[in-house]
């Protein structure tokens, strides 16, 4: 477990580094004379930008939810770390969707049988990821509950566990 706790951080960082680096390589690239973006008035370009933003988001959130546990109180740690592990399942599944959107952006009008292609096999990694988590939720309920705050099992966190 503890090469867990030291392992999210690091996939974290890169998904936040993915995520930041696909913010400033959009898809259709830059006007020379502008220098606005190519597609900006497409939606799936609006989508892709989306997408990115909370995919960063959320790997900026597990990075702040991992300093704060490790600077707060023992009691509070459990369920910091456990909100980490939502939030990276959270991250993946923004950057997933920013690159489908992003694939989906540049490649659809020119090869559109590609794109739902990609779009499909990107969404059966979606529904195989939601069937693996459940099992991951089922074991979660073998674990006692982290009792944080005041002696008090937060509703998100009890959510979670299904109880």
């Amino acid at each position: 477990m503890k090469e867990l706790w030291s392992t999210i951080p690091v996939l974290a960082t890169l998904l936040a580094t993915i995520t930041f680096t696909a913010a400033f390589t959009i898809p259709g690239g830059f006007n020379n004379d502008t220098g606005e973006a190519v597609l900006v008035k497409k939606a799936a370009f609006l989508a892709f930008l989306m997408a990115d933003a909370y995919g960063m988001c959320c790997s900026v959130l597990i990075l702040l939810n991992i300093m704060w546990s490790l600077l707060s109180e023992s009691r509070r740690a459990p369920s910091l770390m456990l909100r980490s592990i939502v939030l990276f399942k959270q991250a993946l599944y923004g950057t997933l969707l920013e690159f489908v959107t992003g694939i989906y952006t540049v490649i659809h009008h020119k090869s559109l049988w590609a794109a739902i292609v990609i779009i499909v096999m990107c969404s059966l990694v979606l529904i195989s990821a939601k069937m693996t988590y459940s099992w991951f939720e089922m074991w979660m309920m073998l674990i006692p509950l982290p009792v944080c705050e005041y002696g008090k099992v937060p509703r998100w966190l009890r959510r979670c566990y299904g109880r």
